[in-house]
């Protein structure tokens, strides 16, 4: 008989192995964390925000570190807001409201924004005593003076004011037939009422004419305008480069520069205030710095200023054409204003929207008091 033994099977438990996967402890975990960086950086974007308003406000050009900020596109900053405010949507609503806030400073104080909050109750203006009157750069009438030309025809002003205008131009020509017309260098200013060259000051700092001043026999008398075109500060900002806070490179020509800015806009607020003899007296042109920057308070406080009292928006005047990266037809700054002694009540003024100068014309529509 034979026996077959067969060996022993040994039954093993079967091990289903499964891919690690994260638990929901460790999403939220992770969710959390997002949450706190995002509310972490949107608080650390508007302390930002905030500090370069403040720098702006109250020291713009006397730092040169500020100097570049004062003559950039400020809407830059609103890039990380409206970045840091989409993340925050899902995940903080506390950083969500910190990025309005600081969105909300930037489009606000930072550019500039104006906005006529109240203001002076006046009776129906009186027509002979109203002066509508329109200054802009004309840039030698370039890239495309017909548009400027007709963007100035719409806004039917009384005096024109115009600066860089120092070559012949046909249009300008024919359009002015009927107008009296003065000028001196690259300052002329066209008028319904006779209009005449009275003198013009050329400050030491750069050695050339800053400011022409003009006599207009209007029906309510005799008023003096200030046809004004100062320096450029781009010629210094061109010597600093990205690294220039750290190694300081092209700091000393900027602070010698922005020396003579100020010697030049201080030499011609004097010449203006020695020339007034008390009468009514309007400043317009092209300033080249902003009315938030420390030179343009230094020079120019005690004057109204047209747009900041009336004026709705941003009034960006320039640079209408390329610059650098930036698109045409999109100005970043207002640097032509128009000023106006004490013997004057701002009714109106507004900024045109055509592109044929680097800048765009400036409006206002003032009453004598």
């Amino acid at each position: 008989m034979k026996i077959s033994i067969e060996p022993d099977i040994e039954t093993k438990p079967t091990v289903i192995s499964a891919k690690p996967t994260q638990s929901r402890a460790g999403e939220r975990r992770n969710a959390a964390a997002r949450g706190r960086l995002v509310k972490r950086l949107s608080w650390v974007n508007l302390i930002v925000v905030a500090a370069v308003t403040v720098l702006i406000k109250f020291l713009s050009e006397e730092w040169w570190v500020t100097t570049p900020v004062v003559y950039l596109p400020r809407s830059l900053f609103l890039i990380p807001s409206a970045a840091l405010l989409i993340l925050s949507c899902a995940r903080s609503w506390r950083a969500v409201a910190i990025n309005l806030v600081a969105a909300a400073v930037v489009a606000g104080p930072l550019m500039n924004l104006q906005y006529p909050f109240g203001g002076e109750a006046v009776a129906a203006a009186n027509k002979e005593r109203t002066l509508r009157i329109v200054s802009c750069n004309v840039q030698r009438f370039r890239p495309d003076f017909a548009s400027v030309l007709e963007e100035i025809s719409r806004m039917n002003p009384h005096v024109i004011a115009l600066q860089d205008a120092d070559v012949p131009s046909r249009l300008l020509k024919q359009y002015l037939q009927d107008w009296h017309v003065a000028s001196e260098g690259e300052f002329l200013v066209a008028s319904k009422y006779p209009v005449r060259f009275v003198d013009k000051c050329r400050p030491g700092a750069f050695l050339r004419t800053s400011v022409a001043r003009f006599e207009i026999d209007t029906p309510a008398g005799t008023i003096l305008l200030y046809d004004l075109h100062q320096m450029t500060p781009r010629r210094a900002l061109t010597s600093l480069r990205p690294d220039s806070i750290i190694t300081e490179t092209g700091r000393d020509e900027l602070e010698t520069f922005l020396g003579q800015l100020a010697d030049e806009a201080h030499e011609t607020r004097e010449f203006v205030e020695s020339t007034r003899d008390r009468k009514p007296a309007l400043i317009v042109g092209d300033f080249n710095m902003p009315s938030d920057s420390s030179l343009y308070r230094m020079s120019w406080s005690g004057l109204t200023n047209a747009f900041n009292t009336v004026g709705i928006g941003y009034g960006y005047t320039f640079p209408c054409q390329r610059q650098f990266q930036w698109p045409s037809g999109l100005p970043w700054m207002r640097i032509d204003h128009v000023l106006a002694s004490e013997h004057w009540r701002i009714r109106r003024c507004w900024v045109g929207s055509s592109n044929g100068s680097d800048h765009r014309p400036i409006a206002a529509v003032v009453e004598l008091r």
